[in-house]
């Protein structure tokens, strides 16, 4: 099975999704992500995924975006994978746009949270941009086959607000923690002390 799988940010994928992806190939999936270069291209090429570079940034740019998506479409029509995978706002809009219009069908979006562009707008700019992820994530929500939201206030506010069909929702209740890199045992406690001095927080915080 080919899989594509998109990002938004290179170490954020190393970070949070390289245990699915690692899983993926074991499991004999031929596993292409889409992601910008950055720092951890070498580490996720060592998992055995192909990494295909698209330059994105997390704000919003109308012609820079418009380019990303044309991007995208351009790759997913090139490589035809059977599932698209999308995490983060961009992937999850830009990407979902992108597959429906490239023919790729499922699609798949991992809402980890909403993100800021879901807070009540303090200005103007803020304002427009909520309007802008709000119109393009229910352009999106036509096009998935699945969202998985990790919280259950999310996938609320997503179906109160017509953003995607309540049968298109799954619960997972979290993306999961490596706690061989996420343990007290792994953390320099001359870091952590450093850390709370700078942030002028108590020596036991």
């Amino acid at each position: 099975m080919k899989i594509a799988c998109i990002g938004v940010e290179n170490d954020l994928i190393w970070r949070m999704r390289r245990e699915l992806l690692a899983s993926l190939v074991y499991n004999h999936c031929d596993v292409t992500l889409i992601v910008p270069d950055g720092p951890k291209t070498e580490a996720l090429r060592s998992l055995g995924l192909e990494m295909i570079p698209i330059p994105c940034r997390r704000h919003h740019r109308p012609l820079e975006d418009f380019f990303y998506i044309f991007r995208l479409y351009h790759v997913l029509r090139k490589i035809k994978p059977d599932i698209v995978y999308t995490s983060t706002v961009k992937p999850n809009t830009y990407g979902a746009i992108a597959a429906r219009w490239a023919g790729v069908s499922p699609i798949v979006s991992d809402i980890a949270g909403v993100g800021r562009s879901f807070d009540p707008p303090r200005s103007f700019k803020e304002w427009i941009i909520h309007a802008i992820v709000f119109r393009l994530y229910r352009k999106a929500g036509r096009y998935v086959d699945k969202m998985w939201f990790q919280n259950r206030d999310d996938l609320e506010l997503f179906c109160r607000r017509n953003i995607v069909s309540r049968e298109k929702c799954l619960l997972i209740r979290s993306s999961g923690v490596n706690t061989n890199d996420f343990s007290p045992e792994n953390i320099d406690q001359e870091a952590i002390v450093r850390l709370l001095a700078e942030n002028s927080a108590p020596a036991n915080a």
